[in-house]
């Protein structure tokens, strides 16, 4: 039931991880019917965060550039 409610809502999922796990993290979300968006730019990432649904974040491999752009789309 859960799974049918969320691929009728479609939701629209940030991912913030590193390039292994970006199509993992994408096949993952379009299996159940999300809609993954991988925005990496630290200008475009606050504005993205703020019509997703939900967002993904992947703490491996973290650099003081991703984990500043992690806290702006969490803000």
């Amino acid at each position: 039931a859960n799974l049918r409610r969320m691929r009728e809502a479609a939701p629209l999922v940030h991912g913030l991880t590193n390039s292994i796990a970006a199509m993992f993290m994408a096949n993952a979300a379009l299996a159940t019917g999300a809609s993954p968006a991988m925005i990496a730019a630290g200008q475009e990432v606050t504005q993205f965060a703020a019509i997703a649904d939900a967002i993904v974040i992947d703490l491996a491999s973290i650099t003081e550039q991703k984990a500043a752009t992690m806290l702006d789309s969490a803000t």
